[in-house]
């Protein structure tokens, strides 16, 4: 007994001193991150975004060894370390520069260079990464960390690091989301151009979002994804992706305007006294109980209703991605951040009629495109609810003893009923149950009067013929084809029905929409190769309908 005593006594005291341990480097670590910031001239605003980033970001509320990595401990964000960033410099000819409309003209200018004449652009190469990159020293021109002007500290995730010019003013600071050749749970980090593309055609279609209806007026804002780098060279191939890279800009409405943009990881962080989320509150006037339901329940199913939902983009709303807006001094907007663009998924059955929207994705193959319906609600569930509200309402508890376990039980049921009712209103779902979820929606996939509506009429059939068959084959190798089947073997059935009109080739087994492979300008000058009948449907652009298809019989 007394020796079970003593054991005790060691392991209180082994556990007191791990704490006070954790306190210190924390407080050393956050100081460390106030000196650098000051010795580098990093404006407020970045200092108090990397505070968050870094030290209050915490992944001790998930399961222990989960986010363990062999990165050197030099460049783990936690350390908030400031290191140099090497980059290479790659000739125009031998790159595709992705970028958007509102790519910033300052941050253009600092991520390319030009030379005789001669445009390339700058490859950043994370220090853990040099060994990587080591095939490209012969053939391009290094900039190495003791030659480059850029300087750069990691933001919460490992290769998404702020860069700025450590020669100007800090003025302009970006992100870069560069090649990490590390394995982090359980998927090495290099950057694949799929990744690129999906992230460039998602931002592109956020602008369009905002320029007809208003991000911050739908009850959300976006990091902007404005540019994106894929190497051409023959070292970036099939077997050897050797990775590009995506240019993240900061919003006006942080650098100019002073908002706040705190990921919910940083919200429930424990490792402050107090967590974060409870100053918001304070801020907001209202109860916990009422703060958790107006944002957390209300305006966040607001935002899936009218923006996820209706407007068919999904995002992964973990507690890294997704973020929350506050004024200077933690007042809330309602403003949700949607943060990583190569994770949001859109949702085709609601773009059919939407050409701009369609050729956005037409070079995409399926790896964020698939299955992006249920996928997105299903993200709900495990992402949402379990990763930000559950571990959010716990802290909150921890802190605010009017929350009882019975007040977590009855806001979290709240959460899943107005979920369910939102989907049943959006799906005409009779009856709304998680478990059968995925087959529900796709049993809502059907080619109907609906479906014929949001082609906008402009729809041709056409025959299923051993070329079709090759092609939808060869798509299908390429990762182009889109699949809503139960089954791979159902989309190859012969007696497939076959759908065509400008953007799309939709295939269909007894009315109901199975898979879809958006066309690219390449596929479409190979169309009269496999049905010459639909070449002069190609060339007029004139609306044919299948009326007879539709009839009920």
């Amino acid at each position: 007994m007394v020796i079970i005593l003593r054991w005790f006594s060691l392991i209180r005291i082994a556990i007191l001193l791990l704490y006070t341990l954790n306190i210190s480097l924390f407080a050393r670590n956050s100081e460390f991150l106030a000196v650098n910031a000051t010795s580098y001239a990093i404006p407020n605003w970045l200092i108090e975004y990397l505070y968050e980033e870094q030290i209050l970001h915490s992944k001790d509320l998930f399961e222990k060894g989960l986010f363990d990595v062999n990165i050197d401990e030099g460049y783990l964000p936690e350390n908030a370390p400031i290191f140099a960033l090497p980059y290479y410099l790659i000739p125009g000819e031998e790159a595709e520069f992705l970028q958007s409309k509102s790519h910033d003209l300052m941050v253009y200018k600092e991520i390319t260079s030009v030379l005789e004449g001669k445009t390339f652009y700058k490859l950043f190469v994370h220090p853990e990464s040099e060994a990587h990159y080591s095939v490209l020293r012969s053939k391009y021109r290094y900039i190495s960390p003791q030659e480059t002007e850029f300087l750069a500290s990691p933001t919460s995730s490992y290769r998404s690091l702020v860069v700025w010019n450590s020669q100007g003013s800090c003025e302009k600071p970006f992100i870069a989301k560069v090649s990490l050749d590390k394995n982090i749970l359980g998927h090495n980090r290099i950057l694949s151009d799929e990744e690129i593309r999906v992230s460039i055609a998602n931002q592109l279609f956020f602008e369009d979002f905002d320029k007809k209806r208003s991000v911050r007026e739908s009850g959300f804002d976006f990091f902007p994804e404005t540019a994106g780098l894929i190497l051409k060279t023959s070292e970036n191939n099939f077997f050897q992706q050797l990775g590009g890279q995506i240019i993240r800009e900061f919003s006006d409405k942080m650098t100019k305007e002073q908002k706040k943009w705190i990921s919910f990881a940083s919200l429930m962080s424990p490792k402050r006294t107090v967590p974060l989320v409870m100053e918001v509150i304070k801020k907001s006037g209202l109860s916990s109980e009422d703060f958790i339901r107006e944002y957390l329940i209300d305006k966040y199913l607001n935002f899936f209703k009218n923006v996820i939902l209706k407007n068919g983009i999904y995002d992964l709303p973990h507690s890294q991605n997704l973020g929350f807006e506050t004024t200077s001094d933690y007042m809330p907007t309602g403003i949700f951040i949607i943060k990583d663009l190569s994770d949001v998924m859109p949702d085709f059955i609601e773009h059919l009629g939407d050409s701009d929207i369609l050729d956005l994705y037409s070079e995409v193959t399926d790896k964020n495109l698939n299955k992006a319906r249920d996928r997105g609600v299903i993200n709900f569930t495990y992402h949402y609810k379990e990763q930000v509200f559950d571990l959010l309402l716990e802290e909150i508890a921890k802190h605010d003893e009017k929350i009882s376990w019975w007040k977590l039980h009855k806001l979290r049921s709240e959460l899943e009923e107005k979920h369910l009712a939102v989907l049943n209103e959006h799906f005409g779902f009779k009856h709304g149950v998680y478990k059968n979820i995925q087959k529900q929606l796709m049993h809502k996939v059907e080619i109907d009067k609906d479906f014929f509506d949001r082609t906008k009429g402009n729809i041709l059939e056409t025959s299923n013929s051993s070329r079709w068959h090759g092609f939808i084959r060869e798509k299908y190798l390429k990762k182009r084809l889109i699949n809503y089947s139960a089954s791979i073997s159902e989309v190859f059935d012969m007696n497939n029905k076959l759908f065509i009109n400008q953007n799309v080739l939709f295939i269909v087994k007894e009315k109901r929409f199975i898979a879809m492979i958006i066309l690219t300008l390449e596929d479409r000058a190979r169309i009269n190769l496999i049905d010459s009948g639909l070449s002069k449907f190609f060339n007029d652009h004139k609306k044919h309908a299948c009326q007879s298809f539709f009839e009920e019989k």
